[in-house]
């Protein structure tokens, strides 16, 4: 019986990394360069976080003074839509400090101005969680999620 399952289980795995495969090949080049983009900037940020203080991450994604520029919201959707893909395939879990830090590089890219908070709040075990989050304007890339107390933000 536990044999069964196994087969299951693998083909089960063996069907989704081709199904996720087959979304890959279907996609447009320009949502497939825009994944691209993503993806590295999602690694770079987590290498980023990984050898340098919070504080020097900044100064590599810092914020763009740009108020003239709209941007779509097709455009920005696209942004989201890239990082979530994006972050399904890291081998590693890209926690939303991550996300918003890749986000806000690709926003500069564009010169769209951008905001990244950090912001905290209690959940129902009384423990402090801690959450970042990026917006442009009233457009959000990477969610808030919840009424989180925010602490701080980045322009």
């Amino acid at each position: 019986m536990s044999e069964r399952w196994t087969l299951l289980i693998s083909l089960n795995c063996r069907f989704t990394k081709m199904n996720k495969l087959s979304k890959y090949l279907h996609l447009p080049p320009k949502e497939k360069k825009i994944f691209h983009e993503a993806l590295f900037f999602l690694y770079l940020a987590k290498i980023s976080l990984l050898l340098f203080s919070f504080k020097r991450c900044l100064k590599f994604f810092p914020g763009k003074a740009v108020k003239n520029n709209k941007a779509t919201p097709k455009e920005l959707a696209q942004i989201k839509t890239a990082l979530a893909r994006a972050n399904q395939t890291a081998f590693w879990l890209n926690v939303c400090l991550v996300q918003s830090l890749a986000g806000r590089y690709m926003l500069n890219r564009r010169n769209i101005p951008s905001r990244l908070s950090l912001g905290v709040l209690k959940d129902i075990n009384n423990k402090i969680v801690h959450h970042a989050w990026l917006k442009t304007g009233d457009f959000e890339i990477v969610n808030k999620n919840s009424d989180y107390l925010e602490l701080s933000f980045f322009e």
